[in-house]
């Protein structure tokens, strides 16, 4: 499907421009210019990424201990307030899903700036993708930096999560700033996309550090050159909190419920075993058969018979981690069914999802395996709470929430 690349002018939000790549990322349709409704008439139903102006984002990077993303977008602001000179109040704050050692890049920008960028959009029948600051749409690898010049401004990339935009006279000083912080595991180079053909920049005192300075004049149009070379998985989506809410798309509403339905599914299913034992099982219990043939059919509407489900849930869940990268509801899924499936005796009663965080109401023979059970998964990077065990005739009956 078609993807729009959109470009929010500092100057001019209003006036924004835009190219159209395919799946793969191939520019298929260059550079054009035109007010949001515009766009609107264009690009309806497609996938549309807006790049803002960075200029208005500050990045930072804040230490949290391993909770919910939700919790964590709560304590940051506080984590964080001394650094800033407004009130968090007045600011949104957007979490990156990449944490290096316990520390999280986070986003800052105010809520007046953010509402109008989103409004823009929202106001004309967009629903936008993803958000981000422009500098973190430039080309990253741990062995250089990427430098954009235009106008007299100039983006600069200098991490998986890291950047700033200056002035093209503060460039020299800003860099050499960036290097001395590092001190060691400098870039080997600099790559520096000139777009204004600047003739008088002083790139000794970089090249004089053993950083190679590669200054390249460019002629084609740069939300093209950025398209082109842009790398989503890293970056940092301003559609967070409050923004995230309001946000409603068609599309992966759709995925998430058939996640939701593959996750029931799977569950009910892969504990039984092979088919043969599925068959026998759901012979003995009616109730359970029944639900099998509802999940199914609403994950698999065009089915007209339940033919080997495990295998095709498998297989449709495979498919889903390609086009959901990150999904949370998946890790989990991930997590728990080779660890339930270890225990024949465990049998899921129940299942909810919702921010973030499942609740699995499960029977089990004995507090030590439900321990067992709880401890494998934290393993795996979970926290995993128990709540309401207690013993109900011959099993332990009790409510995991995994997160």
């Amino acid at each position: 499907m078609e993807q729009f690349l959109v470009r929010v002018s500092k100057l001019n939000p209003e006036t924004l421009s835009w190219v159209v790549t395919d799946e793969q990322g191939k520019v298929i349709q260059q550079s054009q210019q035109g007010s949001v409704e515009e766009l609107a008439k264009c690009s309806s139903g497609r996938s549309i990424t807006a790049l803002v102006p960075g200029t208005q984002v500050l990045l930072t990077q804040v230490k949290l201990p391993r909770i919910s993303k939700k919790r964590a977008l709560k304590a940051l602001p506080f984590a964080i307030e001394d650094e800033l000179a407004d009130d968090v109040e007045n600011l949104h704050f957007a979490l990156s899903s990449h944490a290096y050692n316990g520390i999280y890049p986070v986003a800052v920008v105010g809520h007046d700036v953010m509402s109008k960028w989103f409004d823009l959009f929202e106001e004309n029948g967009l629903r936008i993708d993803k958000m981000i600051p422009d500098y973190l749409s430039l080309p990253y690898d741990a062995t250089f930096w990427t430098v954009v010049i235009e106008d007299q401004t100039a983006l600069v990339r200098t991490g998986p999560l890291e950047g700033f935009v200056t002035d093209v006279s503060n460039l020299v000083p800003m860099l050499e700033r960036k290097l001395d912080e590092l001190e060691e595991h400098l870039p080997q180079h600099i790559y520096i996309k000139d777009y204004v053909g600047v003739e008088d920049i002083d790139i000794k005192s970089i090249v004089g550090r053993g950083v190679e300075v590669v200054v390249d004049k460019r002629t084609d149009e740069l939300l093209t050159y950025i398209a082109s070379n842009m790398q989503e998985e890293f970056d940092i989506n301003l559609l967070q909190g409050k923004y995230q809410v309001r946000y409603a798309d068609q599309k992966n509403q759709r995925i998430w419920a058939i996640t939701a339905g593959l996750m029931g599914l799977w569950l009910l299913v892969m504990l039984g075993g092979n088919i043969t034992q599925y068959v026998f099982f759901s012979k003995q219990d009616a109730s359970l058969e029944k639900q099998v043939t509802e999940l199914y059919k609403v994950v698999f509407p065009q089915a007209k018979n339940v033919v080997s489900p495990k295998v095709r849930v498998k297989r449709e869940l495979e498919r889903l981690k390609e086009v959901t990268v990150g999904n949370p509801f998946l890790q989990i899924i991930a997590a728990t069914a080779p660890v339930f499936k270890k225990h024949s005796s465990l049998s899921v009663r129940g299942l909810e999802y919702q921010n973030e965080q499942a609740t699995i109401e499960v029977d089990i023979d004995d507090f030590q395996t439900l321990e067992m059970i709880s401890n494998a998964i934290a393993k795996q990077g979970f926290i995993v709470k128990q709540q309401e065990a207690q013993r109900v005739g011959e099993k332990v009956s009790a409510r995991l929430l995994i997160y």
